[in-house]
């Protein structure tokens, strides 16, 4: 079952970067067209998974068009809808879709048949904020999520752990609570994942179908269904009576589970997935040696025996500890490739904080095992529980920094993708895109607009670049005329990664000018 489920990761997925992003589409944005489109076609930088309402179609008036069924005959990486014959007029094109590791990606743009019309300058602004979930659904998402791991990762490794150092700890009815409890919530807190999925996706807790038409979401109802079977065969195990036979379902279920947990986010995407795969795979499984080994000796061994089970858990926590190094410092290069696009990236930053709180917590392993050095403790196994109890806290907390890391795009992902952002200044807009948003050169175009969705003519645009973290700026970009409205810089050099505001001042006659302040992250 291990090598098949694998075998069925390295077949769905190819190398891909984690969050797609809309690379081209048909009409393009800002296009004038002299007829009506048949269809709009999206184009992404890697697959996705279109939903019912992926491609809206709005009037500049805010009246919504009617589009088809979308399809994605052109292949995973594209979305397409056909559309009736538009009458002329300005037109918002609205779009979401979910990425290969689950999360939802969305964005807006704007084309004209014929002439354009007046567009309501908050119209780009609305249809984006309705396509973005709520904060209520992320925050039960992100404790669905939390919950799976912790629930699994107790399940699991309190297994493993007993049955090495303790197997006749397995039959007690502590062993047995903690495991119930530790099944129970991997059970609800997948089934959270899946509910809060569905309301981020199509706005029902209930329509769990939307979810597992996803890749992602099919890997989140096996990793539901082999849960609930491990956490059966865990309440079954007193009818086992070799216990060999046991244990070693018990280490291949539970690689079974780890691997659907892989399968299911970012180590599917991003470079060298067959290695990502496994380096996660073994992340998981320490992770869940560390923190369930420590949850099974704090919880269910007695205290006489405390200091003898902490003694030989010490060195499997160690090697526990360094196979997570490894290989959480082998798919941070993987996701990010170089280290300015690491720590300038919100990934990068919930890396740090999660690498510091691990500092906090080995720091507490570090007494644990001070005390299983010296016996001659005043109270050992009464100091060893509290001090066991509290790594397990810290690695609870551990955990949902890394809920934060696996919601983060990684930053390798923008090496191939497109930046923009689009700033209305009373009657007139300005597009600002970078391709790709990176440091040391780049291509950056510049739309100049009115609120009829037609390009103006400013007499001059010119561009200046600020990085305020680091008082860099502002810098000049050289700018080349590329059509009404439309300039180009081929090599915009941006020293450095970080959040960068680039200021776009359009002159129309000595006494009419307007400047644009666009806000875009370089990585």
């Amino acid at each position: 079952m291990l090598l098949a489920t694998i075998a069925g990761v390295l077949g769905t997925w190819g190398a891909a970067s984690a969050h797609a992003e809309l690379v081209s589409s048909s009409p393009t944005a800002g296009a004038v067209l002299p007829t009506s489109p048949n269809q709009i076609t999206l184009t992404f930088s890697e697959g996705v998974d279109a939903l019912p309402d992926s491609i809206r179609v709005v009037a500049g008036d805010g009246t919504a068009v009617s589009v088809g069924s979308i399809t994605q005959s052109g292949g995973k990486s594209t979305m397409a809808a056909d559309v009736p014959t538009l009458a002329d007029g300005s037109y918002v094109v609205a779009w979401k879709a979910v990425s290969a590791d689950s999360h939802p990606v969305a964005g807006a743009f704007t084309f004209s048949v014929g002439s354009p019309s007046t567009t309501n300058p908050d119209l780009i602004n609305d249809l984006l904020t309705s396509s973005q979930p709520a904060k209520a659904e992320q925050a039960w998402l992100a404790i669905g999520k939390w919950s799976s791991y912790v629930g699994i990762a107790v399940m699991i490794g309190a297994m493993w752990v007993l049955g090495g150092i303790w197997s006749t700890g397995l039959r007690t009815c502590r062993a047995t609570i903690l495991l119930a409890v530790a099944g129970t919530v991997a059970v609800l807190g997948t089934a959270l994942m899946i509910s809060a999925q569905a309301a981020e996706n199509v706005g029902s807790w209930t329509d769990w179908g939307e979810v597992i038409d996803t890749q992602s979401g099919k890997w989140w109802l096996v990793r539901l269904v082999v849960a609930a079977v491990a956490f059966l065969a865990v309440m079954l195990r007193r009818l086992l009576r070799r216990t060999t036979v046991w244990m070693l379902n018990a280490w291949l279920g539970g690689l079974l589970l780890l691997a659907v947990v892989a399968a299911g986010g970012h180590a599917v995407t991003g470079r060298w997935v067959v290695l990502g795969l496994a380096a996660t795979v073994a992340h998981l499984g320490a992770m869940a040696v560390w923190l369930g080994g420590l949850a099974a000796i704090a919880a269910t061994v007695p205290r006489q025996r405390m200091l003898r089970m902490a003694t030989a858990f010490s060195p499997i926590a160690l090697v526990a500890v360094v196979v997570l190094a490894v290989t959480g410092t082998l798919n941070a290069w993987r996701q990010s490739g170089s280290w300015d696009a690491l720590v300038h990236s919100r990934y990068g930053t919930w890396l740090i904080v999660k690498l510091v709180i691990i500092v906090g917590v080995l720091a507490l392993a570090l007494a644990s095992r001070w005390v299983t050095a010296r016996p001659s403790v005043e109270h050992p196994n009464r100091v060893l529980r509290r001090t066991m109890i509290a790594e397990v806290v810290g690695i609870f907390v551990v955990m949902a920094a890394t809920i934060g890391l696996v919601s983060s795009p990684p930053p390798h992902a923008a090496a191939n993708s497109v930046e923009s952002v689009t700033v209305v200044q009373g009657d007139r807009i300005a597009q600002v895109t970078l391709s790709p948003p990176v440091s040391g050169g780049t291509t950056m175009h510049i739309y100049i607009s009115d609120t009829t969705g037609s390009l103006t003519s400013p007499t001059s645009i010119t561009v200046q670049a600020t990085l305020p973290d680091q008082s860099i700026g502002p810098l000049d970009i050289p700018v080349e005329n590329a059509g009404p409205g439309h300039v180009i810089a081929t090599n915009a050099v941006l020293p450095l990664p970080g959040a960068w505001t680039f200021a776009v001042t359009a002159r129309y006659s000595e006494f009419d000018q307007t400047t644009f302040n666009a806000g875009l992250v370089v990585r």
